[in-house]
């Protein structure tokens, strides 16, 4: 339920930000999911994991760096603003912290290399949020933002993961979508 909600709420503010494109720019949006683990380092976490289609078959994989734009688990990923109570679901809330970075995706020997979308100015953001009632279980949102092949002046490949965590020692965590 905790993931449907936040994939609801993602899922809105993404068309929204995305239905003020021009309607000529082509715009990739693409869901991944995988599993694999987050760990801890400096100002952030390296990320990394097979990614798989919806028969359970690995696509490709994810590697790359997510710093932390926000720290304290403080913030509201759509509105910017420092909030406790940033989602509904689950009771009591979450908190998150935004992510920023930079991931490359390989689908079968193709690569996509990726900015990590950290923008906390009232758009969507990537977080890692913390379920205020459980302090080992936190959700990933991730928009990898990609120009790697769009043409220049093109709209970018956009890659979203939506993913559980669950911490699993104080720096490793495993994410699963």
């Amino acid at each position: 339920m905790k993931k449907r909600i936040i994939t609801i709420v993602v899922a809105a503010a993404v068309l929204l930000t995305l239905s003020t494109a021009s309607t000529a720019d082509a715009i990739g949006l693409f869901g991944v999911s995988g599993s694999g683990v987050l760990v801890r380092h400096d100002d952030g976490y390296i990320i990394t994991g097979p990614l798989r289609d919806a028969d359970g078959q690995v696509v490709g994989t994810l590697h790359g760096t997510l710093s932390e734009q926000t720290t304290g688990f403080n913030s509201c990923p759509f509105t910017g603003t420092t909030s406790a109570l940033c989602f509904p679901e689950p009771p009591g809330g979450w908190t998150c912290n935004l992510l920023g970075g930079d991931t490359t995706l390989n689908f079968r020997g193709t690569i996509y290399d990726a900015q990590v979308n950290g923008n906390a100015n009232g758009h969507f953001a990537s977080v890692l949020c913390k379920d205020t009632n459980d302090p080992t279980s936190y959700g990933l949102t991730i928009f990898m933002w990609s120009t790697s092949h769009v043409p220049p002046g093109e709209f970018p490949d956009i890659f979203l993961l939506n993913a559980g965590v669950h911490q699993i020692s104080p720096t490793v965590f495993k994410w699963s979508s």
